[in-house]
């Protein structure tokens, strides 16, 4: 079956790993404002593929998803085996849609189906990755994803 996602509201958090504090970060669909001076860790090329087990996932970039009544930021096909990211938001939000989809993508080859449609659960490892990635760019080097 076709997988769609649509978080509106986010909240991430980052830590200095020097100082200790923890900075929150709520990022709204319809008000995206972040800035971060590592956004870019992760630069999804237009027309690139990411292989999950034995599916190559497409990755295609668009201007928007619309899935009626719903915008939505990212989505999955495991049939068509293409993953779907709009371009309207942020290089951040395209960065953390793109992860997230990516979890959709692992979960569905583990056949953890119950995980997979827990929209929560799967923001939340999304969003733990990212904040990984972007907290450890020296052991993390993206630039062909």
């Amino acid at each position: 079956p076709r997988r769609e996602t649509l978080f509106p509201y986010t909240t991430l958090f980052r830590s200095d790993s020097e100082t200790g504090e923890t900075e929150k970060i709520e990022i709204n669909s319809n008000d995206i404002k972040i800035s971060a001076d590592k956004v870019g860790i992760i630069g999804i090329p237009q027309n690139s593929k990411v292989k999950i087990g034995y599916k190559e996932y497409e990755i295609v970039k668009e201007p928007e998803i619309i899935n009626l009544p719903e915008e939505l930021m990212g989505q999955i096909n495991f049939q068509e085996e293409k993953i779907r990211i709009s371009t309207r938001y942020s290089q951040n939000q395209q960065n953390q849609s793109f992860l997230h989809e990516l979890v959709h993508g692992i979960l569905e080859k583990l056949f953890l189906r119950e995980l997979n449609d827990n929209e929560k659960i799967v923001d939340q490892i999304a969003t733990t990755l990212y904040e990984v990635i972007l907290d450890n760019p020296h052991i993390f080097t993206m630039k062909d994803i």
